[in-house]
């Protein structure tokens, strides 16, 4: 459908950006072809690794349909969770040790194998597969949170076991993107299912997407986009962007509305309050998401010069009226490259209407839309400024 306001526009075409930046399909098929190769391999039997009863799931970025095209680069990131029941006397490093150790056992994983991570063991695809995954190794530990689904991850650097949730995580998320329809389940995450090798989960179509989810992954791009080179250390993690967001969200069906709303209320989602230093896992409360900020206070700084520059570009976009002011306002949002796929998606809609003769002119406005609604049909276009009759 071609846009007839301003507003649509700007929706249509922040979608269209953000869309460009997803995983593409064939991708992330891929992606679930080594996912399921990798949690084979550490649960074949005979194994110690295998002995630990190990599970497997989806979590992050691509669990919750945030994923968003590294800058510079394509390789995807793709986290998986692999839970075991270790012996209780092994420490955090002896247990990612071992499932090290399991990984070096076959040639390919182990050329592939990264373990500079504090608190995942990467495989390094090549370059051709575009993703790489993150296999984040917890010791089961459901007396941590409400839910029995709570985990003990191993800190490298800390050299210690640190509580998380990623399965409650993910459905906590799943009502927050839906919150004005399952606003009464927000506490319902007691029935989260284990599954020995969880499937994959589907990524969503353009037309399945939430507000909460499009403006989340606008925020990622845009804080890719402010922190590049050596400044990007200092980038805020994502999962403090998600859940500050999330928080914010009040169910806008709109996605400008959500934009405008969740920017504005996220400074008011801390845990700590006025200090605004805290952002914990809001299904497992020892877990603060921002627990290196104390160490690290410059982080803290760029969160919020971050926030400062993000809300800046976002009433840009808002206030935007024109054809110029809008392409300008959706670059500093989501960069040049996906502005310019959004453009051509726009053109492409356009020009199939024109040459289907299914695009006219309204008489009001002058402005573009469907004969079927009325409009005055417009002539296909051809390079020689010619009418096709």
């Amino acid at each position: 459908m071609i846009p007839k306001t301003p507003h649509d526009l700007k929706v249509e075409l922040l979608k269209a950006a953000i869309d460009s930046l997803s995983i593409p399909p064939g991708i992330y098929d891929k992606a679930v072809e080594r996912y399921k190769s990798v949690t084979a391999f550490l649960e074949k039997p005979g194994t110690r690794v295998a002995a630990w009863n190990p599970s497997q799931f989806v979590q992050g970025s691509a669990a919750l349909g945030l994923a968003v095209r590294p800058l510079g680069k394509d390789d995807f990131d793709f986290d998986v969770s692999c839970e075991v029941t270790p012996p209780a006397h092994l420490t955090s490093n002896q247990v990612r040790k071992e499932v090290e150790a399991r990984l070096r056992e076959d040639a390919n994983y182990a050329r592939m194998l990264n373990t500079s991570k504090m608190r995942c063991l990467r495989l390094d695809y090549a370059e051709s597969e575009k993703f790489h995954l993150d296999i984040v190794v917890g010791r089961i530990a459901r007396w941590l949170s409400r839910t029995g689904t709570a985990v003990q991850i191993p800190d490298k650097a800390a050299e210690q076991w640190v509580g998380s949730d990623p399965r409650s995580y993910i459905e906590w998320f799943k009502v927050r993107q839906k919150v004005t329809e399952y606003a009464s389940a927000l506490n319902s995450f007691s029935n989260v299912k284990k599954a020995d090798v969880a499937p994959a989960p589907e990524q969503p179509e353009a037309n399945e997407k939430m507000p909460l989810q499009w403006v989340i992954q606008a925020m990622k791009r845009h804080r890719d986009l402010s922190f590049q080179g050596q400044m990007s250390a200092d980038a805020p993690i994502s999962i403090i962007i998600t859940t500050l967001a999330a928080k914010a969200y009040q169910g806008e069906r709109d996605i400008l509305e959500s934009l405008k709303n969740i920017t504005a209320r996220m400074l008011n989602q801390f845990d700590d309050g006025a200090g605004r230093s805290v952002v914990l896992n809001p299904i497992l409360s020892s877990e603060n998401f921002a627990d290196k900020w104390p160490l690290k206070p410059h982080r803290r700084r760029a969160f919020f010069e971050w926030h400062e520059a993000f809300a800046r570009d976002v009433q840009a976009l808002l206030i935007a009226d024109k054809l110029v002011s809008i392409s300008g306002a959706l670059e500093k949002l989501v960069g040049d490259a996906a502005k310019g796929a959004a453009f051509a998606a726009h053109a492409s809609a356009i020009k199939t209407m024109q040459d289907s003769k299914t695009l006219g002119v309204t008489s009001a406005f002058a402005t573009l839309g469907s004969t079927i609604a009325g409009a005055r049909p417009m002539p296909a276009h051809t390079n020689f400024g010619r009418n096709v009759l």
